[in-house]
């Protein structure tokens, strides 16, 4: 069971920490897509597979090395389902899956924090509070610990890049064993959709037989839709984009290259 202990980060003066830049997540080591297998695993053994689950921005841990705040060894991922955190993938030399709902309601509505490794545990610190993400759950700051994070981190955390943008991840292999000839890239079965309100199934409906495809994404409160269909070449896939773009009824339209976020899914 995670435990919450309270930290006097706040005793420190503004002027201290404004004199400073202070240390904050930065982005992941690895792109989100490249934890696919373990998201994907896990959704399938817990989850509706139908509906919508995207990756968050990925942050990596800082740690305490040589009495200064460095980059750490680990990479924290966060999987949605539509707008709820439903788990996050801390990627290092092992990788693991955290869904403990204790923990994850550490991160709702909650921007300004840091995530720590502190020895074996990985932690997450705000303005007044500890969590334990990952190790001892009884673990607690001893007394020089404390007055080094006082120092580094003054009253002010800043906000992180933890969940900002929201890619959404693909729930299905591409069709065939591989390459069906030259032209053809076996990962161009599938295209992204984000319609205009309207009615949504007969959306849905007219785009599946535009694209001779099917849609394999649930109802969501996103309106983006993914739609399969056989493997096209290079150009009729950008063609096909194009002109799902022209539609009456189409917002937007994206080839998920997955080692980019996508704009149209932006979290609030």
């Amino acid at each position: 069971m995670m435990k919450k202990v309270l930290i006097m980060l706040l005793s420190i003066s503004c002027l201290c920490a404004c004199s400073k830049q202070i240390p904050t997540n930065p982005p992941s080591k690895k792109a989100a897509f490249l934890y696919r297998d373990e998201s994907v695993s896990y959704i399938g053994e817990h989850f509706d597979r139908n509906k919508e689950y995207y990756y968050g921005t990925g942050i990596s841990s800082l740690k305490i090395e040589g009495g200064k705040i460095v980059e750490g060894d680990t990479d924290i991922i966060p999987v949605y389902q539509g707008e709820e955190l439903v788990f996050l993938i801390l990627g290092g030399e092992e990788n693991k899956i955290v869904d403990d709902d204790e923990i994850l309601n550490g991160f709702n509505g909650n921007k300004n924090f840091v995530i720590l490794e502190i020895e074996n545990d990985l932690c997450l610190f705000d303005a007044d509070s500890m969590t334990v993400i990952d190790g001892d759950p009884s673990f607690t700051l001893d007394d020089d610990l404390s007055s080094f994070l006082k120092k580094e981190f003054g009253a002010v955390i800043p906000e992180n890049l933890f969940g900002k943008e929201k890619a959404i991840i693909k729930m299905k292999e591409p069709k065939g064993d591989g390459i069906i000839d030259d032209k053809t890239d076996p990962d161009n079965d599938h295209i992204i959709i984000r319609f205009k309100d309207g009615n949504r199934e007969e959306q849905i409906r007219m785009y599946e037989e535009f694209c001779k495809g099917e849609c394999e994404t649930g109802e969501n409160t996103s309106d983006i839709y993914i739609f399969y269909f056989d493997a096209l070449s290079d150009a009729d896939m950008n063609d096909l984009v194009e002109r799902s773009k022209m539609l009456e009824y189409v917002e937007a339209a994206s080839i998920d290259h997955e080692n980019e976020l996508i704009d149209p899914v932006t979290k609030t």
